[in-house]
């Protein structure tokens, strides 16, 4: 057979049986009896060899013909038609390999038989004295007549795997030699590993083969029973696959009883036939003890930290209708770039949701993992009365931030309440939303548009709906429906009962109003991560917002409308954000942004007097006229990384042609040393800068401050996770259970394999 494109040949007439028969092409001396039967060889005849025929369906002749009629003549091939092929008939084997290249090269199936000199039949004679040779073998064949390639020896004395390393040494004595010189140490110190391929195991048959055939030599006795073993409880591979299944069961959310579904149980008889599947009640001892062994890690790892924050809220869980209150903690880890966070609760709350009762919930959380109060720099919550009354009472209020994400969303949401006529334009817009989501014809078609468009299947776009509870949950629908606009507006038309399209006009409102959004949903998210430094943004981010909504132009009533409602709500939870002590102490303490953003300068001023009163008061520096820590300024200066709807746009260009102000003299001299030098590249991380900073005087509150976070969203992921865990199959999952597999879950896959 030839090339993997060839179909599979047709079935011969039965006249074409001979012809076609590999037997034809061969001269009845070519292709003697075996030397096993009674028939005595006749000495090989010379005649001029057969070439067999190249059969294509006929369905395929119009693209072969000219094809092959263009690069051969009739002297070199003819064809044949017959009932269900065409058979092309070469002149000799040149002609019929150049055929065969051609078209496979054309991608033309076809099919043919192999030429008699590419043939070779292979013979097994047994019961060969083993004292003949090859080369004897060989010479008595050709003497009977026969064409004899070459003649191979293979010896078997038993049933044993041995007799490669016969054939090895018998054949190939100086590989061997070299061989055994390169593995023989390397085999004999190596170590059992259980979970190795080169042990072969069923339930009903077991056996241990060579782990490389260049070592020549079968596991021992001992070595298998130590891989039996080794399945026993507690032993090394009883034990990782059992840790295997407890991160399964806490990563991917699984169920308790996963360990009884029919599949996995075939899974693991498959790959772990001598692993026997344990119980759910060991299951749920190992996950209580692997729950023990990591947390213990985690609150060593918490007693070394100097300073944390720590956000908390509160949830209802819907299956179940309990509350819960999460708590999350984060610091800076030594010698990394970035915060580290971590899930310290998710504590069920069987009382009312005052503030004592709360504080003591608190309080309990925090003595339980060995955070003491001094530790704790803030402590972020949304705007709730009772639990910010809760942290002010057990922290103080100086510890107390509110959740600037949540900020945003009410500022928004309020904004969008007052505006009636562009409330009702997205009402408009909701009711498109829906009535695709209800439509299967209508979505359909949809689909279709955006297929014929040039989409894939899998790249086809969805109309979002609103969740009332997140605003930016309305501005993603909004970006969505404009995005998709024109086959919405096409596939609206061709379904009957579909609600009206918004006009041109209205489509200019709804541009306009998620141009002045924009800002906003980009501002959340640089309030809502938990990885990075976040609350020395929150200054510099309301300047920027402020100075967008001002720059701000609408040439539409409604869209103005909603403008001046978002510059009322603004003012209204924004004015007084630079008066927050821990909002400007952070921002004056981030190199990327110090006081380049403060509108007011009086609060810029106390912020650095804190900062100096800080200082003196902790007793961290040692000040001296020397300044032996003076770190010089650069001429340079960052160069602007302006992009387009980017909230960061201002602030570049504003560094990039920053100048050194005059500092307050009675300040000490480390202070005036770090104001005065320039802005830092904002892409720095402000944790790496403060651990390599040559301000050692300064370095410490300016770690101390940039574990404080902007939002209490850790919290609300916490949620996230928890309902995955919480589910109806899970609802009878005991509270501190629920609670360990949330942290458990939450943990990276480093403490688990210790």
């Amino acid at each position: 057979m030839k090339g993997p494109q060839r179909s599979t040949p047709p079935s011969p007439t039965p006249s074409e049986q001979e012809s076609l028969s590999g037997e034809s092409y061969l001269s009845s001396s070519s292709r003697s009896t075996s030397p096993s039967t009674s028939r005595t060889p006749t000495p090989q005849t010379v005649q001029r060899e057969r070439v067999p025929p190249i059969i294509v369906d006929p369905s395929l002749w119009a693209t072969a013909a000219p094809i092959i009629m263009t690069n051969f003549n009739e002297a070199q091939l003819t064809a044949k038609f017959s009932q269900n092929s065409i058979k092309i008939q070469t002149s000799d084997p040149t002609i019929f390999r150049a055929v065969q290249t051609l078209m496979e090269n054309n991608n033309i199936p076809f099919h043919t038989f192999s030429l008699p000199k590419e043939r070779q039949l292979k013979v097994l004679l047994r019961g060969v004295p083993s004292y003949n040779t090859e080369d004897s073998v060989k010479r008595e064949l050709e003497s009977l007549g026969y064409t004899v390639t070459h003649v191979r020896q293979f010896l078997k004395d038993g049933t044993n795997t041995t007799n490669m390393k016969k054939h090895l040494i018998l054949r190939h004595p100086s590989k061997i030699e070299k061989i055994q010189e390169n593995h023989e140490q390397e085999y004999m110190n190596e170590d059992i590993n259980p979970d190795s391929p080169t042990v072969t195991t069923n339930s009903e048959d077991i056996h241990v083969q060579p782990s490389n055939m260049m070592h020549f030599k079968q596991q021992t006795i001992t070595k298998t029973v130590q891989v039996f073993n080794s399945y026993k409880e507690g032993g090394q591979s009883e034990i990782k696959i059992t840790n295997t299944i407890l991160y399964m069961i806490a990563k991917d959310n699984l169920p308790l009883n996963t360990i009884k579904k029919p599949g996995f149980i075939k899974l693991l008889k498959i790959t772990a036939p001598l692993y026997k599947l344990p119980k759910r009640k060991y299951i749920t001892k190992c996950m209580d003890d692997k729950y023990e062994i990591i947390s213990d890690m985690f609150k060593n790892e918490l007693k070394k930290i100097e300073h944390c924050s720590i956000t908390t809220d509160i949830w209802t869980d819907k299956h179940t209708t309990k509350s819960f209150l999460g708590v999350t903690v984060h610091f800076i880890d030594a010698g990394a770039e970035d915060l580290k966070s971590a899930i310290l609760a998710i504590k069920l709350l069987d009382d009312a949701h005052t503030a004592a009762n709360l504080g003591v919930h608190l309080e309990e959380v925090t003595q339980r993992w060995g955070i003491t109060k001094d530790k704790i720099v803030a402590v972020i919550s949304d705007g709730a009365s009772n639990i910010v009354k809760c942290i002010n009472d057990t922290f103080g209020h100086d510890k107390a931030l509110v959740c600037y994400a949540h900020k945003l969303n009410l500022l928004v949401g309020s904004a969008l309440s007052s505006s009636e006529e562009f409330t009702k334009i997205v009402e408009k817009v909701k009711s498109i939303v829906t009535f695709f989501r209800h439509s299967v014809k209508a979505s359909d078609i949809l689909r279709h548009l955006q297929l014929n468009g040039g989409r894939s299947e899998g790249t086809c776009l969805k109309l979002k709906q609103e969740c009332p509870t997140r605003w930016n949950s309305l501005f993603y629908m909004l970006m969505r429906f404009l995005e998709l606009i024109e086959v919405v507006s096409t596939a609206l038309l061709r379904v009957s009962g579909a609600p009206s399209i918004p006009s041109q006009y209205e489509i200019k409102v709804l541009k306009e109003g998620v141009k002045m959004l924009c800002p906003f949903e980009l501002a959340t998210k640089e309030f809502s991560t938990e990885k990075h430094v976040s609350a020395s943004k929150v200054i510099p981010l309301i300047a920027i917002l402020d100075k967008k909504l001002n720059n701000l132009m609408c040439t539409t009533k409604e869209a103005q409308h909603l403008l001046n409602q978002l510059k009322i709500e603004f003012y209204k939870r924004f004015q007084n954000v630079e008066k927050i002590s821990l909002l400007a102490v952070s921002t004056i303490l981030d190199p990327r942004f110090k006081r380049i953003h403060f509108r007011g300068p009086l609060n810029a001023a106390n912020a650095v007097q804190f900062i100096h009163e800080e200082m003196k008061r902790t007793n961290t520096l040692h000040e001296n006229s020397n300044n032996t820590e003076i770190e010089q300024s650069s001429d340079t200066r960052p160069q602007p990384q302006v992009l387009e709807d980017s909230l960061w746009d201002d602030h570049d260009l504003h560094v990039s042609q920053q100048s050194l102000t005059n500092i307050n003299d009675s300040y000490l001299p480390s202070i005036k040393l770090y104001l005065q030098s320039n802005i830092e590249d904002r892409t720095i991380s402000p944790v790496t800068f403060w651990e390599n900073s040559h301000y050692k005087c300064i370095s410490n509150l300016g770690l101390k401050y940039a574990c404080v976070l902007a939002s209490s969203v850790p919290s609300e992921r916490l949620f996230s996770s928890a309902g995955n865990i919480l589910t109806d199959c899970r609802s009878r999952l005991l509270s501190k259970r629920f609670e360990k597999l949330t942290f458990l879950s939450s943990v990276d896959e480093k403490y688990w394999n210790i």
